[in-house]
């Protein structure tokens, strides 16, 4: 924001915090001049909770800058869903430590006595999955980078298309500034929402019809 403020003379672009939109929509829904004791988001220092989400808001901006703290992190799904552009750091494996990589949650297999349709399933085969648990984080040592760099490329942040991805803040800057770019991007994200929107309602569709046909199974004879 100091950048900002201090070059707004040619720079066009403005940065809002999700938690200041947050703030100011419990403020407007609740009809109060605080939340708890704080009457500016910045004096808040716990999490923001509220009852809903100001989805509308969130997508009147030109783009979403998300620092990928965990692996899944649903916010970032729902950003995507509006096909609001994302950029996100190139180096993931750098940040993705969160409570899904706790050492606690360590996977674990037994891969030379297993059949290789227990790791495959029973469908067509595939390349192998790493061998190396995903859960990289270990209290108190130093994170296990090819661990890193392997598992980073399975999370949502990786495998969703259309996602971009700067490598610093003057990379960060000129993709945000390129609105043609952007605009791009977001049709897009548009077509590929659309497509697994289709495929999703049709899947369901098919298990409904599945049901009911059992149930027709099960009905008695009249």
């Amino acid at each position: 924001q100091k950048f900002v403020q201090a070059n707004k003379h040619w720079f066009p672009l403005e940065f809002v915090q999700m938690e200041a939109v947050l703030f100011e929509e419990h403020l407007a829904v609740t009809k109060t001049n605080t939340y708890g004791d704080a009457s500016k988001w910045q004096d808040h220092t716990s999490e923001i909770k509220v009852p809903g989400m100001p989805y509308n808001k969130f997508a009147s901006h030109r783009a979403a800058v998300c620092m990928p703290y965990d692996t899944t992190i649903f916010l970032f799904n729902e950003i995507y869903s509006a096909n609001m552009p994302v950029l996100v750091p190139k180096d993931l494996w750098r940040w993705m430590i969160g409570p899904s990589t706790s050492p606690s949650m360590e996977f674990r297999f037994d891969w030379e006595h297993r059949h290789p349709s227990h790791i495959h399933g029973p469908g067509p085969q595939h390349e192998p999955i790493p061998q190396s648990s995903p859960f990289f984080a270990s209290v108190h040592q130093p994170m296990g980078v090819e661990q890193a760099l392997e598992w980073a490329a399975y999370c949502d942040w990786a495998m969703l298309p259309h996602v971009l991805y700067f490598t610093g803040v003057p990379d960060l800057f000129l993709q945000l500034m390129g609105t043609d770019t952007l605009r791009m991007t977001s049709a897009k994200m548009r077509a590929f929402n659309d497509e697994e929107l289709v495929l999703a309602l049709n899947s369901w569709r098919n298990v409904a019809h599945r049901l009911l046909y059992a149930l027709r199974l099960d009905a008695p004879f009249s």
